[in-house]
């Protein structure tokens, strides 16, 4: 079976996901100077400690 490539990107970088902007051209930007998005990355794993 073929592995994920989500998953495969997520083990490199050690747990991190990052989304992609959502970007819709009729809802202004909330600082119209920004030309670029802004991409956020997380961790994918949740990690407990007892």
């Amino acid at each position: 079976m073929w592995k994920s490539p989500n998953g495969t990107i997520r083990n490199i970088l050690n747990g991190t996901v990052f989304r992609e902007p959502i970007v819709i051209s009729n809802i202004p930007r909330l600082v119209p100077g920004w030309t670029k998005p802004i991409v956020v990355g997380s961790m994918a794993v949740l990690r407990q400690t007892f």
